[in-house]
C-alpha cells in the first residue's frame, strides 16, 4: 500500500495527489510514482497542528509561544488511495474546464455582439429594440426574423 507519492525527476516526497498536481505545476516534473516510505508527521501538543520538517516545527513554535513540544504520528500516516484521488482530480479539473470554456463562449459572443452593434440580453441572448433608420426603414435586431418587404 502506497504511503505518499515521489518525484521521480528530483526525489521530493509528496503526501497525496493534489501536492503532486501542485508540485507538478510549479516545477515542470511530471514522473511520480506511488512508494511505502511514509512521510514524517509531528503533531503539535498544543493545538494538534501538523508539521513535516524541523523547519515547520521551529516556524510553529515562535509563532506560537509556549507551542514546543510535539509528539510523532509517522506510523499513523493513512494509506493513499491514489485511484480515488485521481479520478477525484479529473472530475475536478473537468468541471474547471467546461465552465471556462463556456465563459469563453460567452466572452466571444458579446464581442462579436459589439462589433455588430447588437444588443444582448442578460443571459447571453440577441434582443434589443428596433432602431429606425434615417431613411424611415427600420432595422430589426440581428436574429429576429426579418420581414422581406412583403406583408404575410
Amino acid at each position: 500500500m502506497a504511503k505518499s507519492l515521489t518525484c521521480k525527476d528530483c526525489s521530493k516526497l509528496l503526501a497525496s495527489v493534489k501536492e503532486a498536481q501542485d508540485h507538478a505545476e510549479v516545477s515542470g516534473h511530471s514522473n511520480f510514482e506511488e512508494t511505502t516510505e511514509a512521510i514524517k508527521i509531528v503533531m503539535c501538543t498544543s493545538c494538534g497542528k501538523p508539521c513535516r520538517t524541523e523547519a515547520e516545527q521551529q516556524l510553529h513554535s515562535r509563532a506560537n509561544p509556549g507551542h514546543d513540544t510535539f509528539v510523532e504520528k509517522t506510523d499513523e500516516a493513512a494509506v493513499l488511495e491514489t485511484e480515488e484521488q485521481m479520478k477525484a482530480a479529473r472530475a475536478e479539473a473537468m468541471d474547471t474546464d467546461e465552465a471556462a470554456v463556456l465563459e469563453t463562449e460567452k466572452q466571444m459572443k458579446a464581442a462579436r455582439a459589439e462589433a455588430m452593434d447588437i444588443d444582448l440580453t442578460e443571459d447571453g441572448k440577441e434582443g434589443g429594440s428596433t432602431e429606425e433608420l434615417r431613411d424611415g426603414r427600420v432595422r430589426q435586431p440581428t436574429g429576429l426574423p426579418r420581414s422581406c418587404g412583403r406583408e404575410s
